[in-house]
């Protein structure tokens, strides 16, 4: 059976992520790591709700950097995505901290959950 959430699920996020900036857009969709990608599909495939998986997308993307360009931003629009119907409703510049906090280590998946919980509707 096909996963729901294989390689090219983020790899095509990766290319709408970073074709925003035409500087990059050589960039799009150059994977940095198959593998990262891969295990994280896997993880998704196993979370029990949505914020798990968004945590868990985010996390995956912005802390381990699959990709060689826009790692943060492919991070947050995975994590927007697997949100559903929820939208995240914190400041701009808040969003940018907690993202860059994710990519440096400074939360985990427990925090991320918590986080987006209390900054959705």
């Amino acid at each position: 059976m096909r996963s729901q959430y294989p390689v090219e699920f983020f790899v095509n996020i990766h290319r709408i992520a970073v074709s925003i900036n035409p500087s990059e857009a050589d960039l799009a969709g150059l994977i940095r790591s198959e593998s990262d990608l891969y295990f994280l599909g896997q993880k998704l495939e196993s979370c029990t709700d949505k914020y798990e998986r968004a945590a868990n997308a985010l996390y995956g993307i912005a802390y381990y950097h699959p990709f060689y360009e826009g790692n943060k931003r492919t991070a947050l629009l995975t994590c927007e995505l697997l949100l559903e119907d929820q939208i995240i409703c914190a400041k701009e510049e808040e969003i940018y901290h907690f993202v860059l906090d994710v990519a440096c280590g400074n939360a985990d998946i427990e925090s991320i959950t918590e986080w987006l919980k209390n900054n959705t509707h």
